[in-house]
């Protein structure tokens, strides 16, 4: 998210290309404010080759000025209040943070049943019982 607003400065040098540099939210007053830094870069491309800010300017805000339902983003709600400066009205949004969409996990393969053996039953041991003889009388 940045915003884009061509700005001159007094050393003639120009940009276009504002982002949020930081915020502090300061609740230990009556009326809890909000300190935007803005950071004026020459052009987005120069932002992301990681080229410097050329310069920067605070905003502040009262905190319950900020509309909340804008978005659940709180970066977007700042955006959107910057935007109804008089200062900031002919700026336009650059919607410049492509986040890859998380890959899907590859499903692990399902394994293949692993067969049971067949259980081994084992014969219960039968000792050898000794052989019993009966006499008989032969005739």
């Amino acid at each position: 998210m940045a915003l884009v607003l061509s700005t001159e400065l007094s050393n003639g040098v120009s940009g276009n290309y504002w982002r949020i540099s930081y915020v502090t939210v300061d609740c230990q007053k009556t009326f809890p404010t909000v300190d935007v830094n803005m950071a004026l870069y020459i052009s987005e491309d120069h932002k992301k080759n990681g080229k410097d800010q050329i310069s920067f300017t605070m905003l502040n805000f009262n905190l319950l000025d900020i509309d909340a339902t804008f978005s659940y983003d709180f970066r977007a709600c700042l955006y959107n209040a910057i935007k109804q400066l008089p200062q900031w009205t002919d700026s336009t949004d650059a919607l410049d943070e492509f986040i890859e969409p998380e890959a899907e996990p590859t499903p692990e393969p399902t394994p293949e049943p692993i067969e049971e053996p067949e259980p081994i039953v084992e014969e219960p041991v039968v000792e050898p019982q000794p052989e019993t003889f009966v006499k008989k009388k032969i005739r």
